[in-house]
């Protein structure tokens, strides 16, 4: 990237260099370049992108400042090994569907509560289960770090990913994920699973119903995505410019004004075709820190359809409403809500499949 002069700001004051300690956040930044480029145009063939703008003044992400590198392969290292721990290849033999939960290194408890409860029971339906995680900041060593490394080798379910653990990092989890998917040798006799799913560590997956849902005659041999979609051709999603918003996007990151059809990061499902073109156009798309919106470019260059299924919930709902069609639902974040659920779907029936208006 070209030279840019940069200006930080709190409060309307002007911060100096020497002011920029580590605790201090800056709510605005103004980057006044002459141009820049962060990438090689020659990459990205596809039929979206994501644009930005160079010349900004406002509130900035968390470590993705407007002069951070957003190029992909920098923190992918396509062809070499990025991950210190991972499941062995025996792990997943006989393995159909591979669920992959985004979890934080220090959401040891939470990883414990899936393996309690929806993974005991995807092992009877030939589904596999592993938690993605990443590194600390600084890759310094913790105790954390020492009960991660007792939790690997007693459950060997740990991908452990070369990348900084933090919230706005998780496009970076979810195409290391990909990246996993599409090695074969990571997987027994070379055979990846032919369906992905994706899902976060407060998220309760109902295994049986989402097998049951595969099995739709108009979804075979098919590529695609699936969960709970959000926009249409018609009325596509767009950006949050209020930057009190959870998912506020600075114009800097984004300044187009809507996204392609996506489908929620609370979960959503895929094939293993789909998996490697996924992981291709990943590549070639700057970096953008809402991975669900990422993840929709990619599969808009990709020529994905999209479905939209009622039966995965990205918010959370009473459990009086829990239907035996249901796949997913999410937002657990007290120990006993994931049992609670796991006790409900047990004694659930469902009575018809699960998204009767797929494909649509």
């Amino acid at each position: 990237m070209t030279s840019c002069r940069e200006e930080f700001w709190i409060d309307n004051h002007q911060l100096e260099p020497y002011q920029r300690q580590p605790k201090i956040i800056p709510t605005t930044a103004t980057v006044i370049c002459p141009y820049s480029i962060l990438f090689d145009d020659s990459i990205g063939t596809g039929s979206v992108n994501i644009t930005y703008s160079l010349n900004y003044e406002g509130p900035v992400v968390d470590g993705w400042p407007p002069d951070q590198d957003r190029y992909m392969p920098h923190y992918i290292l396509p062809g070499q090994n990025t991950f210190s721990i991972q499941p062995p290849p025996s792990y997943f033999k006989d393995c159909q569907l591979l669920v992959i939960v985004q979890s934080r290194r220090e959401s040891l408890q939470e990883r414990q509560n899936i393996r309690d409860t929806w993974k005991h029971q995807a092992t009877l339906h030939n589904a596999c289960v592993i938690f993605i995680i990443g590194n600390s900041i600084g890759g310094t060593t913790t105790t954390i770090d020492d009960q991660i490394s007792k939790e690997a080798h007693n459950h060997q379910d740990i991908l452990q990913a070369d990348m900084v653990d933090h919230y706005n990092n998780l496009t970076l989890k979810s195409v290391m994920m990909l990246k996993f998917s599409t090695n074969e040798s990571n997987f027994h006799d070379s055979m990846p699973p032919y369906y992905l799913m994706k899902t976060d560590d407060d998220s309760y997956v109902n295994v049986h119903q989402l097998l049951q849902l595969l099995h739709v005659k108009e979804l075979e041999n098919s590529s695609f995505m699936i969960g709970h979609r959000w926009g249409t051709p018609k009325n596509p999603p767009t950006p949050k410019r209020d930057h009190k918003n959870k998912w506020f996007v600075p114009k800097y990151l984004f300044n187009g004004t809507s996204y392609p059809i996506f489908i929620s990061g609370a979960g959503y499902i895929t094939t293993r075709t789909a998996v490697k073109c996924l992981y291709k156009k990943s590549l070639n798309l700057p970096y953008f820190f809402l991975e669900d919106v990422f993840m929709g470019f990619a599969a808009e260059n990709c020529r994905i359809p999209r479905y939209h299924c009622n039966a995965f919930h990205n918010y959370p709902i009473p459990f009086n409403d829990v239907k035996g069609t249901d796949i997913l639902w999410t937002d657990f974040h007290e120990n006993d809500m994931m049992f609670n659920m796991h006790h409900i779907v047990q004694n659930l029936t469902a009575m018809q499949p699960p998204c009767n208006t797929l494909p649509k």
